[in-house]
């Protein structure tokens, strides 16, 4: 199984969004979204993410997002299918390393996923099937 939904809308920490929730398998992973972008226009962001992965083998999906010219960070979900499995991992992007316009626009390349930082310690990675992720591009969890 795979989903990301928006759930209420609120304010945390004197920010308006809404609070969602990614579903990988058994596992839940809750995020506050900022309204940069409409609901629509970030599920839309996600399906096309999700389409990307199937068609080049990586992606990324955005949750919080803020407006480039302010943001530190943003954060981010690199997706990579290996075999059979899509492999997931949360990451936070910071404006020292990257452009957030080019990030937000979709335009960054991803390097292949590593599953152990550079001191051997196990990175946290989350997995689910490509049919899970058909599911969800195709509007069915």
């Amino acid at each position: 199984m795979f989903d990301i939904i928006f759930g209420r809308r609120a304010i945390s920490y004197d920010e308006d969004g809404y609070f969602g929730s990614l579903y990988i398998e058994e596992k839940r992973e809750g995020f506050f979204n900022l309204r940069f972008f409409s609901k629509e226009k970030h599920e839309e962001s996600w399906r096309n993410s999700a389409k990307r992965l199937l068609e080049t083998g990586k992606s990324y999906f955005l949750t919080n997002v803020y407006r480039p010219r302010n943001a530190n960070f943003i954060n981010l979900w690199p997706f990579q299918i290996l075999g059979n499995r899509v492999f997931i991992q949360e990451k936070f992007l910071f404006r020292w390393q990257h452009s957030m316009k080019r990030a937000i626009n979709f335009e960054l390349v991803l390097n292949d996923m590593h599953f152990e930082n550079e001191d051997g310690q196990k990175i946290s990675t989350w997995s689910t099937s490509v049919s899970a992720l058909e599911s969800f591009v195709h509007g069915g969890a």
